[in-house]
């Protein structure tokens, strides 16, 4: 008897295997988002000329083998066709490389390639408009710490430099930034990347500018409090305040504040937070998936996968690590596990 129930188990596992390998298949056939890049390039015909075209190709280099980026690029760009790019073109990082003022202004192009000033603060309000899809801003012109602050309202992780930098020394930071960016694009990805771009500076030892690149995070603001000397009630009253802004109150806001408490293990406040992102929008895929992960963790199989169903249902506004394909093999993992841990108990209980 004992042996007919384990050859029945056997069975029954292996058919469980097989339909998680269907699942698999099949969902590996869904189109696959990959991470976008934007690379704005102006070299205007009255400033110093400089080699925009050799750092782009660098960029390429680095990310050809890489299939979770795409990389468009815009050269020559006028401050019009900035709004537009990235406006419709929505994406992950955008690259700024060319000239900078020590005024903080970044340039462009008029219409007869003569150099266009763009304010930091007109940039910045820019970025306030694309928030909830960019993740990174790398300025890689001189004098771009001003544009940097500015962007920094809107964008978890911006890079500048704090002075003037050379050519050759912004080309070599390009090439180490983007062969260690990871495609999770997390704040501490990001910032192994910028170390990375630091260090392809200094290994050239034509350059000592490997402190020039600055970056403007969280983080940094934490060390800014100990620079400051801020108390822990200076930093309340300061985080009530920026808390009490109804920018923080977006859909996406809720749902990365879930990202969050999801990484620190906090399962419970992060499926609040992510109902909060699906209470100010009802047809937003991600915060279902990341919802259905976390009821996951805390083995509620049904709500998962009624998360992961709806996911799947509204395929609208999907984030960097979620996609229709991640939401169907969500579904069908769940549908399955209770059934796996139900036969691996009985074959506990016969042993």
């Amino acid at each position: 008897m004992q042996l007919f129930f384990s050859l029945f188990v056997c069975s029954r596992i292996r058919r469980l295997i097989s339909q998680i390998k269907l699942i698999t298949m099949e969902t590996s056939t869904l189109e696959k988002q990959p991470l976008r890049i934007l690379f704005l390039a102006s070299n205007p015909t009255n400033a110093a000329r400089l080699h925009l075209g050799k750092e782009l190709q660098e960029v390429r280099n680095k990310l050809a083998a890489n299939s979770f980026f795409e990389i468009k690029d815009h050269m020559a760009i006028k401050p019009d066709d900035v709004i537009q790019t990235i406006v419709g073109y929505k994406p992950h990082i955008v690259h700024f490389s060319g000239h900078g003022q020590e005024t903080g202004e970044l340039c462009f192009e008029d219409e007869y390639g003569k150099a266009k000033m763009i304010a930091p603060d007109a940039l910045a309000r820019l970025f306030e408009l694309v928030k909830d899809s960019v993740k990174c801003v790398v300025v890689n012109t001189c004098y771009a710490e001003k544009q940097a602050k500015a962007i920094a309202q809107y964008i978890p992780v911006v890079i500048g430099t704090k002075k003037e930098i050379s050519d050759a020394a912004a080309i070599k930071f390009s090439t180490g930034f983007y062969t260690a960016l990871d495609p999770d694009l997390s704040q501490n990805s990001l910032e192994k990347a910028y170390k990375q771009g630091q260090i392809a500076i200094q290994f050239d030892d034509t350059f000592h500018e490997e402190l020039t690149p600055i970056l403007i995070s969280l983080a940094a603001l934490a060390q800014l409090q100990i620079g400051l000397n801020l108390s822990n009630l200076d930093v309340i009253a300061i985080n009530n305040r920026i808390l009490s802004d109804n920018r923080l109150d977006s859909d996406y806001s809720w749902y990365d504040r879930g990202r969050g408490q999801d990484e620190l293990k906090y399962y419970d406040k992060a499926i609040l937070y992510y109902s909060k992102a699906i209470e100010k929008n009802v047809a937003y895929s991600a915060a279902y998936y990341g919802r259905g992960l976390n009821y996951d963790k805390i083995k509620k199989y049904e709500l998962a996968i009624a998360d992961f169903s709806k996911a799947i249902e509204c395929n609208n506004q999907w984030e960097m690590e979620s996609n229709l394909a991640a939401a169907y093999l969500g579904r069908g993992h769940e549908i399955l596990k209770p059934k796996v841990e139900l036969i691996t108990a009985n074959i506990d209980n016969q042993q």
